[in-house]
């Protein structure tokens, strides 16, 4: 396995487990009765709209499907 590689696996992994640490995040934020107001709307978004523009970029102008479907899915 290659530098690159290596690399490109690093990286899915990371992705996977955030992700997955998100879960109990967003399940405590759709039960909460309050409101869930010590959750930032804000910073969410920005996170959404980063990972949305970093997979239009990587489609539109790295022509990178992996990591086009990997910042879709993190953007979902």
């Amino acid at each position: 396995m290659t530098g690159h590689e290596l690399i490109a696996l690093a990286f899915a992994l990371s992705n996977a487990l955030r992700l997955v640490s998100y879960a109990p995040q967003i399940w405590r934020v759709a039960r909460d009765r309050s409101g869930a107001q010590a959750i930032s709307c804000l910073t969410w978004n920005l996170w959404i709209a980063a990972n949305a523009t970093t997979a239009l970029y990587a489609w539109t102008q790295l022509h990178d499907l992996a990591l086009t479907v990997i910042n879709a899915g993190n953007a979902l």
